[in-house]
């Protein structure tokens, strides 16, 4: 009984430390992407002339990074929230069983 305890315990330890990394990854990117875009938004400023074509690559670089940024995190949190339903699935029931 006790063992179950603390595995219930740790499971919430351990699904609110992978919350809150996954928040401050999250916070990280989105400080990082402005970074960017804001360099972007620079150089297309200040690029010299007959340069639009570099900078309108340059810009169509950065969407589609975030694109692929986002299509590959969203089934990756969806995995993520999988698991720990999961492994709370297996614990209640080895809980149970003793």
């Amino acid at each position: 009984m006790l063992l179950c305890g603390c595995s219930r315990v740790l499971v919430a330890i351990v699904g609110a430390t992978q919350t809150q990394f996954s928040k401050l990854a999250e916070v990280q990117y989105q400080a990082h992407n402005q970074r960017v875009q804001t360099l972007v938004d620079d150089v297309a400023k200040n690029a010299p002339a007959g340069s639009k074509a570099v900078v309108a690559a340059l810009k169509s670089t950065v969407t589609a990074t975030n694109g692929l940024y986002e299509t590959v995190q969203r089934p990756t949190r969806q995995a993520t929230e999988v698991a720990e339903s999961n492994f709370e699935t297996v614990v209640a029931a080895a809980s149970k069983a003793t």
